[in-house]
């Protein structure tokens, strides 16, 4: 009688309890086995945009059936309809939160994957991703407080005044984010691009809402901020394709034979390129220029192209050593 009696009282609390237990293990089944295996399906490994969109529902249908399952047992259970009430507003602003969450995930998620799919040089991934994530986080917000039964406009009113105080102390934050929508907009600095800027050099990684990542010839990376490159001058070495010149100018003394030190600066050129294992581009050959004739002396330049600008420094070197060797001892 004392257990009977014991179990009739617990009964009420266990039946909202089972109702969770129930609903999680649901969303857990749905995850591991349903959603798992059509992420492995062939439709999912065929279709980008539905392997994306699987990979976001998984990130949230747990959540959601242990929502739902505390809605059941609040519906199963008599509580004081003020707690109701809260409850209610709290399931909804974590309903509508995790939705917003999952779709953030999955826009993200879309723009890495469309960038990715042109080599990550038609725009700056994490730039966007980060736009298209804070525009959806923005509206899931303002779905949330109307749901609540809070003034949209009349809060609205009130951030575009607050607004302005708080774009005022973040002046050179905002700066950066506009530098860098105006660099990845215009398509003048690109992922991958190998640029000179303020006296730094190297690959862009990444375009971010605040800093630009450029991996240098030394494997380093160099943080340099989007305000900074937009008002500066630089180098984008890739914009008119990926080939470099070398311009490395010399001095023929009077009495050279100019023919002959043209074919001895070419025949430099031309072995330093084979000893790297660089490959000649197609056109133009390394050529010499002659500039002008100065107290006797011939001024020339000997030009020569490579087909990566990575490759420019170590021809450079390799050039000159022998272009020292085939003229030093008669210019």
């Amino acid at each position: 009688m004392l257990a009977h009696g014991t179990m009739s009282a617990a009964l009420p609390y266990l039946w909202p309890i089972a109702w969770v237990v129930v609903a999680v293990a649901i969303g857990i089944v749905i995850d591991r086995f349903a959603l798992a295996r059509f992420a492995r399906g062939h439709i999912a490994s065929t279709h980008r945009w539905i392997a994306i969109g699987i990979d976001a529902l998984r990130a949230g249908i747990v959540f959601w059936c242990a929502i739902a399952g505390i809605h059941a047992a609040m519906v199963t259970s008599s509580l004081d309809r003020n707690v109701e009430h809260i409850l209610d507003n709290v399931l909804l602003v974590l309903g509508f939160g995790s939705i917003t969450w999952v779709a953030a995930r999955f826009a993200g998620n879309v723009v890495h994957d469309q960038t990715s799919g042109f080599g990550g040089r038609v725009l700056s991934a994490s730039l966007l991703a980060t736009i298209a994530q804070t525009a959806i986080v923005c509206v899931g917000v303002l779905v949330i407080l109307q749901s609540l039964g809070v003034a949209i406009g009349a809060l609205l009113t009130a951030l575009g005044v607050g607004g302005l105080a708080v774009a005022l102390a973040l002046q050179p934050t905002l700066a950066n984010l506009f530098a860098g929508v105006q660099l990845v907009a215009s398509k003048s600095l690109r992922p991958g691009d190998f640029i000179n800027v303020s006296g730094f050099e190297g690959y862009v990684e990444d375009v971010t809402w605040r800093t630009t990542s450029l991996r240098d010839l030394t494997n380093n990376i160099v943080i340099v901020p989007n305000q900074t490159i937009a008002n500066a001058a630089f180098v984008n070495f890739r914009l008119g394709g990926r080939a470099v010149a070398i311009d490395l100018p010399f001095t023929m003394k009077a009495g050279s034979d100019p023919d002959a030190l043209e074919r001895a600066a070419l025949d430099a050129a031309k072995s330093a390129l084979a000893a790297l294992g660089v490959t000649i581009p197609p056109a133009p050959i390394p050529l010499v220029r002659f500039d002008q004739v100065t107290d006797g002396s011939i001024q020339a330049h000997l030009i020569v192209r490579v087909p990566e600008s990575v490759d420019a420094e170590r021809v450079r070197n390799e050039t000159v050593k022998r272009l020292y060797r085939a003229l030093g001892p008669t210019s």
